[in-house]
């Protein structure tokens, strides 16, 4: 019950991300609630108003976009696209940052190293979902091979197309 209660809040680590040769500024923004909030119309309201609160503090540290995680997708419903919409900023849900970020990642170890990404081979596991399709994608066809690997074959197979890189193979697993 105390976690009802909690109020939203920015932590205060503000890391530095270098994303596609752009500098981003990013915060997290905590939004306490569990599961059990949603088991009656009080508490679900309680857990509502702590995301759109988030988006209010997102928006008050001067936030473009915000990132919701979690729960906090599917919680607030079109209430958290008004009040984004209301703050100026725009909401994405949280597998769009997380590919985002692991893209990142890999060009900056990759950078590290010395080593161009257009010479390697990439394999994105759980490439027929939303994390590794959107990793996928924001890659484009700068890796020198792509190996998508996934359980469903036919799913694969339409991403690999959609996606059109030359050289890019689907590796089913089951």
């Amino acid at each position: 019950a105390f976690l009802d209660w909690l109020p939203s809040y920015a932590t205060r680590h503000r890391p530095v991300i270098q994303l596609n040769g752009t500098t981003v500024r990013a915060a997290m923004i905590i939004c306490w609630f569990l599961p059990q909030m949603f088991e009656n119309r009080h508490k679900l309201k309680l857990a509502v108003a702590k995301v759109l609160e988030g988006v209010d503090i997102a928006a008050g540290l001067g936030a473009q976009v915000a990132s919701l995680g979690g729960f906090t997708s599917i919680l607030a419903g079109r209430r958290r696209f008004e009040a984004a919409d209301a703050a100026g900023i725009t909401l994405t849900a949280g597998n769009a940052l997380t590919a985002a970020l692991a893209v990142a990642r890999l060009r900056t170890e990759l950078d590290a190293r010395g080593r161009p990404l257009q010479g390697e081979t990439v394999a994105i596991i759980g490439a027929s979902g939303d994390v590794g399709g959107t990793a996928a994608s924001l890659l484009g066809n700068e890796p020198g091979r792509l190996l998508l690997v996934a359980r469903n074959q036919e799913r694969l197979e339409r991403a690999q197309l959609t996606l059109g890189h030359p050289n890019a193979a689907c590796v089913s697993i089951s």
